[in-house]
């Protein structure tokens, strides 16, 4: 069963990007985000930690790989959905490349910078 995430961060491009692989650990930083369909203009970061495995590929192949094989620093999310214990997003990073990204039995949430 497919379920949509509350926010979302359409056409809106990172101003940061944190990755822990050994602690299991990405953060996402945005100038604004829309929770619900509303637009809210205030920076926060998109937390996405504590996997039991994450896998990445381009979104032009078939097959997804090691998360390591694809991770680069994230310009803009295109897609975020949840579906299965499964995160699925896909992604455009700084060198031009989507990916597809997908994280099983994590934790997800967005939080607002003070």
């Amino acid at each position: 069963m497919e379920k949509n995430l509350l926010f979302s961060f359409d056409d809106e491009i990172t101003t940061g990007f944190y990755y822990d692989i050994d602690g299991h650990k990405i953060v996402v930083y945005f100038a604004a985000y829309y929770d619900n369909g509303r637009f809210v203009e205030k920076e926060c970061q998109l937390i996405i930690e504590k996997w039991e495995y994450a896998k990445s590929k381009l979104s032009v192949d078939n097959q997804y790989k090691d998360l390591e094989d694809h991770i680069g620093i994230i310009s803009m999310i295109l897609n975020m959905h949840i579906a299965d214990k499964k995160l699925f997003l896909t992604v455009n990073t700084l060198d031009g490349q989507y990916v597809d990204l997908l994280f099983y039995n994590c934790n997800v949430k967005i939080e607002d910078i003070s």
